[in-house]
C-alpha cells in the first residue's frame, strides 16, 4: 500500500509592497490617494524610538480613517449627482422619445432603459473581442459575471424584500 503524503502549506512571501505598488501601478503614474493611504507608516523604524513609533502609527491610523471617510463621502456625493442628472436630463429625454414613437411609458422603461443600461456592456465586449486574440475570454468572463451578479444578488435582494407578498400581475390596458 502506498503511503499518501499530505501537501505542505507554506506561507508565500509578500510579492510586492503595498506602498511600492500604489506608487508604480497605472503604468508608473500611481494612484493619487494610494501613496497617502499605504505609504504613511511604511518606513522602517529603529527599536529605540518606540514612543515616536506608536504616536506616528496612531496618527497614520487617523489619517487613513479620514482618507477613507473622505472617499466614502465623495462616492455618496457622486451617486447623488448621478441621480439628479438622470432626473433632470435622461428621464425627460426618454419620455419624449417614447412619446414620439408612440410607446407606453412602461414599455419604454423596460426596453429603452434596458438598452441604455446594457450599452456599456456591449461596447466593452466588442472592444475586448476585437483587441486581442484572447479578448474573448475577458468578454465571456464579463458577461457571465454580470449575469451571475444580476441573477444572484439583485434577484436575491428583490426576493428578500418581497415580504411574502407574492407576484403581482397587472392586467388590462396600459394607458398610463
Amino acid at each position: 500500500m502506498q503511503q499518501q503524503t499530505e501537501p505542505q502549506i507554506t506561507s508565500l512571501p509578500l510579492l510586492i509592497d503595498k506602498c511600492q505598488f500604489a506608487k508604480t501601478c497605472n503604468d508608473g503614474e500611481g494612484v493619487g490617494f494610494g501613496a497617502t493611504l499605504f505609504c504613511s507608516s511604511s518606513t522602517p523604524r529603529s527599536s529605540s524610538s518606540s514612543t515616536s513609533s506608536s504616536s506616528s502609527s496612531h496618527s497614520s491610523t487617523i489619517r487613513n480613517t479620514l482618507t477613507i471617510l473622505l472617499l466614502i463621502t465623495t462616492l455618496l456625493l457622486l451617486f447623488r449627482l448621478l441621480n439628479s442628472t438622470t432626473d433632470e436630463f435622461f428621464s425627460p429625454g426618454l419620455e419624449h422619445f417614447s412619446l414620439q414613437l408612440g410607446l407606453p411609458p412602461r414599455f419604454a422603461g423596460v426596453t429603452l432603459l434596458a438598452l441604455g443600461n446594457g450599452a456599456p456592456d456591449v461596447a466593452a465586449t466588442m472592444n475586448a473581442t476585437l483587441d486581442s486574440q484572447e479578448g474573448y475570454l475577458m468578454a465571456l468572463g464579463e458577461l457571465t459575471g454580470t449575469s451571475m451578479f444580476v441573477s444572484g444578488v439583485i434577484l436575491g435582494v428583490i426576493v428578500s424584500l418581497n415580504d411574502d407578498r407574492g407576484v403581482v400581475v397587472v392586467e388590462g390596458n396600459d394607458n398610463t
